[in-house]
C-alpha cells in the first residue's frame, strides 16, 4: 500500500520534530520518520537552554595552557579514542580553523539572525501544542573559578552582546544572592539573564510531533537509509507501506553524514559525543537555572528528572561502547560546586552531537538532489535551535519567505 505525503521529514529529534510540527501548521501533509521513539535519540540527553547566545559557536581551544590541560584528562571537557581521531585528522584541521577569533566572529555573524528567533520560536510553538509549561525564563549562568578563566572569556561576552544578548558580571556576591546553594568556589560569573529553558527536552519534542499528529501528520516507524528517489519525488518503504513524497527534509543529526553519502552528499559532520546523569537533591537545594561550570567543562541544569549533569565533547567512534570518565570529572567537580546527592540512573545517557567545523548548521536545499533539504549539523544546539530551524525549513520547504536569509547557512559554504 502507497502512502502519498508533500514532505517526507527524516529524524524525530528536536529539529526534525519542530521542522515537521511548522510544515504540519502549513497545511501541507507531513511524515515524520525514525526508527526509534520521537525525542528519544540526541535531542533527549541536552543540557535544555534555549537561548541567542547559540550563536556562539564551540571553539577548539587555542590557548596552548588549556589545551593541554584538556587532552591531559584533568577535566570534564574533553576525551578521546587515540586510535580514532586520525580518523577525523581533516576535520579536527578545519575545526581548529575555524577557531580563530577571526572565523568564530564571522561564524556568530551567521548564526546570530536565526539564534535571535530562538526563544520566540520555541515559545510561540510550545504554546500551539499546549506545553508552554515546559519552557521557563530562568536564565543562564556562567561560572568562572578563577579571575582568570573570566578574564579569558570576555572577547565572548563581548560578542553576545554585540548581537544583543544580555551579560551581566557577578561577584561572589552576586552569585549567592542568584544561587544561595553554590558553594563559594566560584569568583565571577557571567548571568545571561534573558536565556530560556527546557525542564525535558525529550517531552518537548514529543509534544511537538503530537501536535503535528493533530494536524494530519503521521508518525512512521521506518529506517531512513530506506529512501529512495523517483522520476518524480521519493520513496520509503515502512512496515506499513511505502511512502511517497514530493520533497524530503533531512534532520538525521549524527546519522546525517552516512545517509547523505548515498546521495554522493559530502557534509563536514563529525560527532562529538558527550554523557549525561541525574542526581537527587539534598534537601530543597535544587539549582534555579542552568548553570555552566566553564573551568570544569560540565553543564548542571534542573531537569523533571531530577539535577542532569551534561559533559563536554568525546571524539570517539559514534558507535562505540560508552566510556562515561568525563562524567566522573564532571561528577566529582559539581560535588565542589552544589550539594548533589545520589545519582538517579544505574548509568550514565550517552548522546551524540553532530557537529560542522565553523560551530553552525546546514540548512538549505541540497546541491544536486532536487526536493531534497538540509537541517543537520546543529552541534550543542539542536535544542536551543530546533524551533528557530524548524520554521525555517518550513518557509523553505513551503517558499514562504523564510525565517532569515538562508545563504550563510548552505553548504555551498564549504565549498
Amino acid at each position: 500500500m502507497e502512502h502519498k505525503v508533500d514532505v517526507i521529514v527524516l529524524g524525530a529529534g528536536m529539529v526534525g520534530a519542530a521542522s515537521a510540527a511548522f510544515l504540519a501548521e502549513r497545511g501541507l501533509k507531513v511524515a515524520l520518520v525514525d526508527r526509534q521513539a520521537p525525542g528519544e535519540g540526541t535531542s533527549y540527553g541536552n543540557a535544555g537552554v534555549i537561548d541567542r547566545s547559540s550563536l556562539l559557536p564551540t571553539a577548539f581551544p587555542r590557548h596552548l595552557p588549556t589545551l593541554l590541560r584538556y587532552l591531559s584528562g584533568q577535566t570534564a571537557h574533553l576525551h578521546f579514542n587515540a586510535g580514532f581521531v586520525p580518523r577525523i585528522a581533516g576535520w579536527l584541521f578545519a575545526y581548529y580553523r575555524e577557531s580563530s577569533p577571526e572565523r568564530i566572529a564571522a561564524s556568530a555573524a551567521r548564526l546570530a539572525p536565526l539564534a535571535a528567533h530562538a526563544i520566540a520560536e520555541h515559545k510561540g510553538l510550545a504554546a500551539r501544542a499546549g506545553v508552554s509549561h515546559l519552557i521557563r525564563d530562568t536564565g543562564w549562568l556562567h561560572l568562572y573559578r578563577t579571575q582568570g578563566g573570566f578574564d579569558s572569556e570576555r572577547r565572548d561576552h563581548d560578542l553576545m552582546r554585540k548581537y544583543g544578548v544580555a551579560v551581566d558580571e557577578l561577584d561572589s556576591a552576586g552569585i549567592a544572592a542568584l544561587e544561595p546553594h553554590v558553594k563559594p568556589v566560584m569568583t565571577r560569573a557571567a548571568y545571561l539573564s534573558a536565556a530560556s529553558s527546557t525542564s525535558d527536552p525529550g517531552a518537548l519534542a514529543k509534544a511537538y510531533v503530537e501536535h503535528m499528529q493533530k494536524l494530519g501528520g503521521v508518525f512512521v516507524t521506518a529506517d531512513a537509509g530506506g529512501l529512495v528517489r523517483r522520476a518524480s519525488g521519493f520513496a520509503l518503504a515502512s512496515e506499513n507501506g511505502v511512502i511517497l513524497g514530493d520533497q524530503v527534509v533531512v534532520a538525521l543529526g549524527p546519522w546525517a553524514k552516512e545517509f547523505l553519502a548515498r546521495f554522493a552528499v559530502d557534509v563536514p559532520i563529525a560527532v562529538k559525543r558527550g554523557y549525561h546523569m541525574h542526581y537527587s537533591a539534598v534537601g530543597n537545594a535544587v539549582p534555579g537555572r542552568p548553570m555552566l561550570d566553564v573551568e570544569g567543562g560540565y553543564n548542571m541544569t534542573p531537569m523533571m528528572k531530577g539535577i542532569r549533569i551534561t559533559t563536554g565533547a568525546e571524539f570517539n567512534d559514534r558507535d562505540a561502547p560508552p566510556t562515561p570518565v568525563q562524567l566522573d570529572k564532571a561528577e566529582a567537580a559539581a560535588r565542589t560546586l552544589f550539594p548533589l546527592d545520589k545519582r538517579l540512573e544505574p548509568q550514565a545517557w550517552l548522546g551524540r552531537r553532530p557537529n560542522t567545523p565553523d560551530g553552525a548548521p546546514i540548512i538549505g536545499a541540497t546541491p544536486g538532489v532536487p526536493g531534497m533539504w538540509l537541517a543537520v549539523g546543529h552541534g550543542h544546539w539542536g535544542i536551543g535551535l530546533g524551533a528557530a530551524t524548524g520554521r525555517l525549513v518550513a518557509d523553505l520547504v513551503s517558499g514562504s519567505t523564510p525565517l532569515v536569509d538562508p545563504a550563510s547557512l548552505s553548504l555551498k559554504r564549504f565549498t
